[in-house]
């Protein structure tokens, strides 16, 4: 796989220089040099270069592990009526139309807390439809593909998902929650090798890295953005990013590429999330692209084994939220997800924090991080899952900051 790497440093770093032209070819996995420690985010200290630092390194992520996004396509959000009265608050449904007419829409559940004017947004991917959240049996069940294992053991796929999302807890706490069902963007098919299915036929990306699916689910999350700051019913400028495994890699990979979203919560996010390819611990390339190939650029696959010629790392992904809030959370005994790669990915990346004039992380005295900085890290007990007590440290985490 051979593209275009814009004239810059990390040109000049891999290939020696930019030989009088503007561009230089990605180089091949095998032509890349080999760099056991992970790749530092910055070579100098002058802000005034981050601006150009960080579209090469979107371009790198773009090329090497994610796949391309076509141009974006603003939204168009239609909202149902009525409102429900919901536990806590007030139910909406959304119809984002993006792309050609034929485009499948994404179906945007709006939970909105009472008496609360314009509030804050935690915006989060749910696995099997907006249905699955409550057992509310007004609100319209998915018609999107949902896996066998959305539905509870009588086979009922209605709250199947509550437990993971704690609506009425969400809203007392002064949120609302705005959530859509994955497949509405592209189902978590791995057999989809072409990207036939999903948004990916209506929206093809030019160049040689077409975009997977997490790419695409990103793309999603920001057509449902230009929904939500511009809706009255919702404060668009303090929006959040929240997910649980491969939806925590697509709530750091949105907020990383639309400035827009205010915080980034990636939760045991794992490989290709917040924690390092370089690391000795956890899933790697080879594991996570051989079972879910459809999730990156297929290029991506071709480091499985070779992760010290990656150009960059997952560090790279943390630094381009920067400064915004981000908070990662790990499981202590989620051996897989690699709490000790996120927490050197999270250490790696503060030095692009205190570039831009934030203080970044802010490791205590006993080794944990405190959680009001602009920048954290921590665990809870327990293995790779999400509970309703997960958001008690989401929601902590954004009061400091929103």
């Amino acid at each position: 796989m051979v593209g275009r790497l814009a004239c810059g440093w990390l040109a000049v770093a891999l290939l020696g220089g930019c030989g009088g032209g503007e561009t230089e070819a990605f180089p091949p996995v095998d032509e890349l040099p080999s760099i056991l420690d992970p790749p530092p985010v910055l070579e100098s200290a002058s802000a005034d270069d981050w601006s150009a630092r960080r579209a090469e390194i979107a371009e790198l992520l773009d090329h090497y592990v994610y796949g391309g996004t076509p141009e974006s396509v603003p939204a168009t959000g239609t909202e149902a009526a009525p409102i429900l009265d919901v536990e806590g608050g007030r139910y909406v449904e959304v119809t984002v139309r993006y792309g050609p007419a034929a485009a499948p829409p994404i179906v945007l559940g709006l939970f909105l807390p009472e008496g609360v004017s314009r509030s804050p947004v935690m915006l989060a991917l749910n696995k099997c439809g907006n249905h699955s959240l409550t057992t509310d049996p007004r609100i319209p069940e998915s018609t999107a593909w949902a896996a066998e294992s959305c539905a509870d053991e009588s086979g009922e796929t209605r709250g199947a998902r509550a437990s993971l999302f704690p609506v009425a807890r969400i809203l007392e706490r002064g949120y609302a929650l705005a959530t859509f069902h994955e497949s509405d963007v592209d189902p978590d098919d791995a057999s989809d090798r072409d990207r036939s299915d999903g948004i990916h036929p209506h929206l093809p990306v030019e160049g040689d890295a077409p975009w997977g699916t997490l790419a695409a689910w990103a793309y999603g999350v920001s057509r449902a953005v230009d929904y939500l700051e511009s809706s009255s019913l919702v404060d668009g400028a303090r929006i959040a990013t929240v997910g649980h495994s491969r939806r925590g890699k697509v709530a750091l990979l949105a907020a990383a590429r639309d400035p827009r979203i205010a915080m980034a919560i990636p939760h045991q996010s794992g490989t290709g999330g917040v924690t390092l390819s370089r690391s000795d611990g956890g899933e790697s390339v080879m594991a996570i692209t051989l079972f879910f190939p459809h999730w990156f650029t297929p290029g991506f696959a071709d480091f499985a084994g070779e992760e010290a010629r990656l150009p960059l790392d997952q560090h790279f992904l943390v630094a381009m939220v920067a400064p915004r809030p981000l908070l990662a959370v790990d499981g202590v005994d989620d051996f897989w997800a690699d709490p000790p790669g996120a927490r050197r990915s999270i250490e790696l990346a503060d030095e692009v924090w205190e570039l831009l004039g934030s203080e970044g992380a802010v490791e205590l005295g006993d080794g944990t991080f405190d959680l009001t900085a602009d920048l954290a890290w921590t665990t809870r007990p327990g293995e790779h899952s999400m509970v309703a007590s997960d958001w008690e440290i989401f929601l902590d985490f954004a009061d400091a900051h929103f």
